[in-house]
């Protein structure tokens, strides 16, 4: 019966001395991390095409058209959406104030592109007459409204133009 509880003791004292021993006998040391990332703002852009449709220069009413252009930007970068003044551009034409025509042959077909539904706010080509906005993080659409001026006296005919869209951040 001794013995059988001085190896129960002697098992209790060394399951101690090992529990004790072992943080009793380690050493530690500690030291800080330091952890860092730079998130740039950044950006990407696409577009729809713009397509009128049929367009009746005799019919008084002018030609009206939507298309969209997507932004994606870094959550919180102020940015700016600029549609260019396209390839066949008025001489008169400004990034400010956009004088955009469609071509066919050696004839031009006046259009506009507003910002807004009521046609009132130009879409130009600088971060004066862009549209201005916030980046979420996510994708955002921005409409294009558009319209071709009735009372121009064109012939008939596939009229088109290529502009630039740049979003800049």
């Amino acid at each position: 019966m001794k013995t059988i509880k001085n190896n129960r003791l002697s098992t209790l004292c060394a399951s101690i001395a090992f529990l004790l021993g072992s943080s009793a006998l380690a050493g530690t040391a500690t030291a800080n991390m330091s952890v860092s990332a730079t998130v740039s703002n950044s950006c990407t852009i696409s577009t729809t095409a713009l397509a009128f449709g049929a367009f009746s220069p005799t019919s008084g009413q002018p030609g009206n058209g939507t298309s969209s252009v997507s932004v994606t930007c870094t959550q919180d970068a102020p940015l700016s959406i600029m549609l260019g003044e396209g390839s066949y551009a008025d001489a008169a034409s400004s990034p400010d104030a956009p004088l955009r025509r469609m071509n066919f042959g050696t004839s031009y077909l006046n259009y506009e592109l507003y910002q807004d539904a009521a046609l009132t706010t130009l879409w130009g080509d600088s971060s004066n007459s862009g549209k201005g906005s916030i980046g979420t993080g996510s994708a955002e659409n921005h409409t294009v409204y558009a319209k071709i001026p009735s009372g121009q006296n064109v012939p008939a005919g596939a009229y088109a133009d290529t502009l630039l869209a740049t979003v800049s951040f």
